[in-house]
């Protein structure tokens, strides 16, 4: 999803529910669980602009160290904006 799409989303979720839709909490909503899943769901605390790396050890392949220094693993092309819980 690009920023533009979730301005889109927003727009229309304004447009079915009224403006007291924007006064609404979001929160991220995520599956897990090996057997039984569970969507769970977690606090968006902010959202930034980062370089994300490559990682084995994430579900989507990326990862947004707290040091960039840290871990070898290669740069992905471009920014992208991360939601962080």
């Amino acid at each position: 999803m690009t920023l533009q799409e979730l301005k889109k989303t927003i727009e229309e979720l304004e447009r079915n529910y009224g403006p007291d839709v924007l006064e609404l909490d979001v929160l991220a909503e995520y599956d897990y669980g090996n057997h039984c899943h569970t969507r769970a769901l977690t606090r968006i605390r902010a959202a930034e602009v980062v370089t994300p790396r490559e990682t084995a050890y994430s579900d989507s392949g990326l990862a947004c160290p707290d040091d960039e220094r840290i871990g070898g693993d290669s740069v992905v092309s471009g920014q992208i904006v991360a939601l962080t819980t």
